[in-house]
């Protein structure tokens, strides 16, 4: 949750009406236009789908392609034990 208020606070810095997220998929190239965790170099807010359930973490760019870290029920998860799609917030324009 913490990331998400994050989010809204920089899309309304940027005067964006809403938050726009796109599909992301893992080991791929990273779209353009995401939105940064502030004060952190290479680190985008990043959202996981999973059993009805949202969680929210961070995405990077590593050597040309995606890789991702969240915390679900007490397991921390990354890119390979998802090996699917992420959702991450990006700014329109």
């Amino acid at each position: 949750m913490f990331y998400h208020l994050q989010c809204l606070e920089i899309c309304e810095r940027k005067k964006a009406s809403e938050d726009s997220w796109t599909e992301q998929v893992i080991g791929a190239p990273l779209i353009s236009n995401p939105v940064q965790v502030p004060d952190q170099n290479n680190m985008y807010i990043a959202r996981y789908d999973k059993d009805g359930l949202v969680y929210f973490g961070g995405a990077w760019n590593e050597s040309g392609v995606v890789q991702c870290e969240f915390a679900c029920e007490q397991v921390k998860l990354k890119g390979a034990d998802i090996g699917d799609k992420i959702w991450v917030p990006y700014l329109p324009y």
